[in-house]
């Protein structure tokens, strides 16, 4: 269905078009669950490249776009800086916008970035901004915030904050539960 829609947007809209972006960037989270990063990679430079190209100024659009390039980038080579910049500018496009909105899963990214550069640190601050924007943009009590308190609860763990790890999976795992009652 992906597929086809890519197909459609070309036909109707022509290869340099917003529809064409758009349709490769529909395909992302195919993509990622079907650890097809190399072509995710490829279509998500595509979009940001003809987003561009368009002066397209949408900051939903530009950060998702910011997000598949990052991201993607982030699993299919060794973590580079511009994976970084990449997911840190979708960030900073999508930090202003009413919510929900991808603002925590930019964060979700770049915790796996930096721990794939090596930097637990950085990976935990990244997941606390992703806790704090998922508490403000969904609730305390959502499923989406539960499994970031639960990520960021391993990584405080990991860097030696015992009694914040404690809290943040505790209540982590509490709303995952409700959620999946």
């Amino acid at each position: 269905l992906a597929e086809e829609r890519v197909f459609q947007a070309r036909t109707l809209h022509g290869t340099r078009s917003r529809a064409d972006a758009d349709a490769l960037l529909g395909q992302r989270d195919l993509w990622e669950t079907a650890g097809r990063y190399q072509e995710g990679f490829q279509a998500a430079t595509e979009a940001l490249a003809l987003y561009q190209a368009l002066g397209e100024r949408d900051p939903q659009r530009l950060a998702l776009a910011h997000l598949a390039v990052g991201g993607f980038g982030a699993r299919l080579h060794a973590p580079v800086p511009a994976d970084i910049a990449h997911l840190q500018t979708a960030a900073q496009l999508l930090a202003p916008l009413p919510g929900p909105n991808l603002l925590g899963t930019v964060y979700e990214q770049l915790i796996v970035a930096y721990l794939g550069q090596g930097d637990m640190e950085s990976a935990y601050q990244a997941g606390m901004r992703g806790v704090q924007a998922n508490r403000a943009q969904r609730g305390a009590d959502d499923w989406k915030t539960a499994a970031s308190e639960d990520q960021v609860g391993q990584l405080a763990m990991l860097t030696l904050r015992p009694a914040e790890a404690v809290a943040l999976i505790n209540h982590g795992l509490q709303g995952l539960r409700v959620a999946d009652s």
